[in-house]
């Protein structure tokens, strides 16, 4: 099976559709047997399993397809190898999760089409909060050090969990041009989460509250050390001058949060409400609400991806006021702050899920 063969796949044909269900079987079994006999959990799908395997010499169609998706033939990379693991947790990544990821390295590689869309994007988010736990582990290790860690070190560390975001954004823009609506109440997050949201994300502004939450807190149970004239260099550290520079940025980022909200007030009123009005009876379709709605999805990934881009230039000029050690210990707030939203969601989910007690 050649790379334009597979790139042509028709995923609505049965003959294709058992052929991924095999090559799904097979992977469970490759995943079994190579658990067996104590190979390393992502060496299920490297290529040479492939080349080397009977199957795939007797030209059995799954392994075709894996032998195509394989990193050598395509000049990929393995994307188990891009999973970053939990913080503080060394154990191998789940077969759960790399099925996942697979998937959703299959749904790039084949045409993405609607049935895996919602698949694609919730593989993308997970694989988010993964790196998100990974770079709080990095970032909690270097304060941990207190002030031992030079400036030069830390600001690696900053840039690095400041290009992911930027990365993680970029993924986001893309698959919005598809459908955008998705990212306004993501069926990936929990209800907790979304009731936060701001044009698919936290509000840029919420950054500023943090550095004043966490500078308060900071300062009161360092209050005696700082009578006595010692410096942590943290956020309780902050002086008059950065503050100022703090508030005059908080400013501009308010307002321009609130210009935003008025497009996307704008957006909400364009032609679909007309349309609406004018139909014969409700629910009706037509040509013309097929091109509003296509419109109006376009509109909507235009402002989230420059609400990202509000959320990445806030971040990075506040990241430039502070110091490297004040600029972790800031990333530190804001990744577990959402890591820990994310959980509270999912716990209190679980809990109303529950049957209630007699």
């Amino acid at each position: 099976m050649s790379d334009n063969q597979v790139s042509s796949l028709d995923l609505r044909q049965p003959l294709v559709k058992l052929e991924l269900l095999v090559a799904f079987l097979i992977s469970i079994i490759l995943h079994v047997t190579s658990a067996r006999h104590g190979l390393e959990t992502s060496a299920w799908l490297r290529p040479a399993h492939f080349e080397d395997h009977p199957f795939h010499k007797r030209g059995f169609g799954a392994f075709r397809l894996f032998s195509v998706f394989s990193p050598c033939r395509r000049q990929r990379p393995s994307p188990f190898h891009k999973i970053p693991a939990p913080v503080h947790d060394s154990s191998p990544i789940s077969f759960r999760d790399k099925i996942l990821v697979w998937l959703l390295w299959m749904t790039q590689t084949l045409n993405t089409s609607t049935p895996l869309l919602a698949l694609k994007l919730m593989c993308c988010f997970q694989n988010w909060i993964l790196q998100q736990h990974q770079d709080l582990g990095e970032l909690v290790n270097a304060l941990s050090l207190n002030c031992k860690v030079p400036d030069d070190e830390l600001k690696p560390l900053v840039e690095k969990s400041i290009k992911h975001f930027e990365e993680y954004h970029g993924r986001r823009a893309l698959m919005a041009q598809h459908y955008a609506p998705s990212f306004f109440y993501p069926t990936w997050c929990t209800s907790f989460e979304t009731a936060f949201f701001w044009i698919g994300g936290c509000r840029p502004s919420l950054a500023f509250r943090l550095v004043y939450s966490v500078c308060g807190t900071e300062l009161s149970g360092q209050l005696s050390e700082i009578l006595r004239g010692e410096r942590k260099g943290n956020l309780a550290d902050i002086s008059a001058h950065q503050m100022e520079m703090i508030n005059t940025l908080h400013c501009k980022t308010v307002r321009e949060e609130d210009m935003m909200s008025t497009r996307m007030e704008e957006i909400a009123d364009e032609p679909l409400a007309m349309l609406a009005t004018s139909a014969g009876r409700v629910g009706e379709w037509s040509k013309e609400l097929v091109r509003a709605m296509d419109a109006h999805s376009l509109s909507l990934a235009s402002i989230l991806a420059d609400a990202d881009k509000l959320r990445i230039s806030t971040l990075k000029e506040l990241m430039a006021i502070l110091t490297p050690f004040q600029g972790v210990d800031l990333l530190i707030s804001i990744k577990k702050l959402h890591l820990s939203m994310h959980e509270w969601g999912k716990t209190k989910e679980l809990q109303l899920r529950k049957p209630a007690a007699p």
